[in-house]
This record gives structure tokens, sequence and C-alpha cells, in this order.
């Protein structure tokens, strides 16, 4: 992880892109155990399609075995990462543009 940040009872989470897909996911799920959020904000960008794919994937069943209540919001550098995570159809997952983020706080 690079950055983790806990605000509100939300969770933000930065991805480190020079860890594989598997390391990613341990790390984001020992979090998840530490940390009782209801909302957590995974930032995906930097990462290529296969390993945002899969961790995206992952979190997604791990929040459901783990607490049904629990929502991520996931957030993409391009349109087809996007697209692929949003053709999985996850009920806990959603999934924004990391351009569409930056307009939002800029307001």
């Amino acid at each position: 992880m690079k950055n983790i940040y806990v605000k509100e009872d939300n969770l933000f989470l930065e991805v480190d892109s020079r860890l594989s897909a598997e390391n990613n996911v341990n790390k984001i799920k020992n979090v998840l155990h530490n940390v009782k959020s209801r909302k957590i904000y995974i930032n995906l960008c930097g990462l290529n399609m296969f390993d945002a794919i899969k961790i995206s994937s992952l979190i997604s069943a791990y929040g459901l075995a783990d607490d049904v209540t629990r929502k991520f919001e996931i957030l993409a550098d391009n349109k087809i990462v996007m697209g692929h995570i949003k053709l999985l159809g996850l009920s806990n997952l959603c999934v924004k543009m990391e351009e569409a983020q930056q307009a939002l706080a800029a307001i």
C-alpha cells in the first residue's frame, strides 16, 4: 500500500503498482480486517488492466464474505479498466474514473 487514510468512517487506500496483485490483495485484506469502515475507496490508478481487474474482483468477493454491508468504490484511470470491472456486475462495487474525481475535488 502506498497510502492509507481514514476519515469519518471512510477508508481510502492507494495501491502500490510495484507490488503484485496478490500482495496488494493481501495487504488490503489485512487493512480491512483491522479497520471496520463501511465505505472503502481504493485507488487502482497506475496498475495494468489485469491487476486492476484481479484486485477489484478479489476484494469484492472478500468484502461480501467478510461484511455484506461493506461497499467499495474503485478509482480507475482509463475507460477499458472501468468497463471490464463494471462487466463483472459486482453488487458491492462501484467504479469511477480518475478525471471525474479530480473535477469534483476542484469544485
